[in-house]
């Protein structure tokens, strides 16, 4: 893992509340549109190339599906949940306490807190890969 897939990385956690936000955001225009047109009222549409109702549906399937860089940082949380690093990782990106304050807090000397910040990146990475966001 090279310094700019580092940082897209990181830029993914330190956002996460943001990209979070856009997706649901993302999720309620798509349904609202769809509740707001009379297509869904009835769905005689439905089936027929390239029918609204379901143009609208995929859109919402590809935003639950496909991946994103909300879903890496999502998957990397659940992945390391009982982990200690799940602890460092939420003080860090949910919290936004600053690195040194995580150390002292924590009572950790600073390799060990690189050591695991360098493992849940590694995870990320991995996911990112999974999701084809980042190339091998």
């Amino acid at each position: 893992m090279n310094t700019e897939i580092r940082k897209k990385i990181e830029w993914a956690f330190y956002h996460y509340e943001k990209l979070r936000e856009q997706d649901l955001e993302n999720q309620d225009n798509i349904i609202f549109e769809s509740i707001a047109s009379d297509e869904t009222k009835s769905y005689g549409g439905v089936g027929k190339k390239g029918s609204a109702v379901e143009n609208k549906a995929l859109r919402l399937l590809d935003l639950f599906l496909n991946g994103s860089w909300l879903k890496v940082v999502e998957n990397t949380f659940t992945t390391l949940r009982f982990g200690y690093e799940f602890k460092l990782m939420q003080e860090l990106y949910i919290k936004k306490k600053n690195a040194r304050q995580i150390i002292l807090d924590n009572n950790l000397c600073e390799s060990s807190y690189h050591f695991w910040k360098n493992r849940w990146l590694a995870v990320a990475f991995k996911w990112a890969q999974e999701f084809k966001l980042i190339e091998s």
